[in-house]
């Protein structure tokens, strides 16, 4: 809290010069590198010409926006899913931090790019998920998993989906092309779940999951 100088008292320059020095091994402004430690104090500075209330008003657009993008997990064991608690705080990642981050996100897409050729099949084993999702199955269910340009072209019966919902059905299905009203996917996706297959079906999604787990857990033949 910024100290307040209509009381006498003279402001602090920065939030982060009454930073505690004891701070727990592993806080991230203690134990950032200069360059890393550096933008802090540039965020700290920005935030000190704000208020309170104007800080209160940004943490409670963020929590919007985090509600509105639909944004949730589930622990392992849980039924119901949970919000995501992310803070309003941006975390800043240094340079090199970010560079093997990246390394590896352009890996794994170049290989997924590799792996599924052009209508090719990529199949999503899960078998242990029984339903789309607790929170947003209405909406997916309504829309089904299509591409960007089906979704951009009927925008106008969309415009009360949440954007996050809608990006959460192209970024699952992918690239492709819509064109004179057909939609034709760069990649079939086949999910391999317990989700019954009317729903599999009206979400745009072809279950193979009965056949393939009757595969898995039926007897297997002995090795000669």
């Amino acid at each position: 809290m910024l100290a307040d100088p209509l009381n006498g008292v003279a402001p602090i320059r920065n939030r982060l010069d009454a930073y505690p020095v004891d701070a727990a091994a592993g806080d991230l402004f203690r134990g950032a590198s200069d360059a890393v430690a550096a933008k802090w104090h540039q965020l700290a500075n920005g935030m000190a010409g704000s208020s309170d209330a104007g800080l209160a008003a940004i943490h409670e657009q963020v929590a919007r926006q985090i509600l509105d993008l639909g944004l949730t997990f589930r622990i392992a064991g849980d039924e119901d899913e949970r919000d995501w608690p992310l803070t309003p705080m941006p975390l800043i990642v240094g340079a090199e931090e970010w560079a093997g981050v990246e390394r590896g996100l352009i890996q794994r897409a170049s290989l997924l790019e590799q792996v599924v050729a052009d209508q090719g099949t990529l199949i999503i084993y899960a078998p242990h998920i029984h339903e789309v999702s607790r929170t947003w199955g209405r909406h997916i269910e309504a829309v089904g998993y299509h591409i960007r340009e089906y979704l951009l072209a009927h925008m106008d019966r969309l415009k009360d989906v949440p954007r996050g919902v809608l990006a959460h059905l192209t970024h699952v299905r992918g690239t492709g092309t819509y064109t004179g009203g057909v939609e034709r996917p760069d990649v079939n996706l086949v999910f391999a779940t317990s989700i019954p297959e009317d729903v599999c079906r009206r979400i745009n999604f072809v279950d193979h999951a009965g056949e393939i787990l009757h595969r898995l857990t039926g007897p297997v033949a002995a090795k000669e």
